[in-house]
């Protein structure tokens, strides 16, 4: 299990193994999916808990125990629960105002968001 503020840092961690670190465009999935700085989750995240918009029927307040880890760029979001042990990664649908069960763990994500930049289905 990751600490909050160890996400990032595990991104780019990662980013730089598969050598995809500093080679991907600034707009791609990648970048705006695995922020390898807490600054910007920690900017994302205090976004929506100021924004007085609908995140979920009848909801306009981001719930505490959410935590974006990234983006898609479209406006949706991936997260995690900080009170889960196991991590798992969810999509938030801007649109229906819905969470989606993503991923089984923050590893997993990553691996889907290399295959997205690179066509790697590992």
């Amino acid at each position: 299990m990751f600490k909050i503020e160890d996400i990032p840092q595990k991104f780019k961690e990662w980013l730089k193994r598969d050598g995809l670190y500093g080679n991907l465009h600034e707009y791609s999935h990648t970048i705006l999916a695995l922020p390898t700085e807490l600054e910007v989750q920690e900017g994302i995240n205090l976004l929506v808990r100021e924004s007085e918009a609908e995140w979920f029927p009848n909801s306009f307040q981001w719930p505490d125990d959410y935590w974006i880890i990234g983006e898609d760029g479209t406006g949706n979001f991936y997260f995690i629960s900080k009170q889960s042990e196991d991590q798992e990664v969810y999509f938030y649908n801007h649109e229906t105002l819905e969470k989606e069960d993503f991923e089984p763990s923050i590893e997993h994500y990553y691996k889907y968001c290399k295959s997205i930049e690179v066509g790697s289905d590992e």
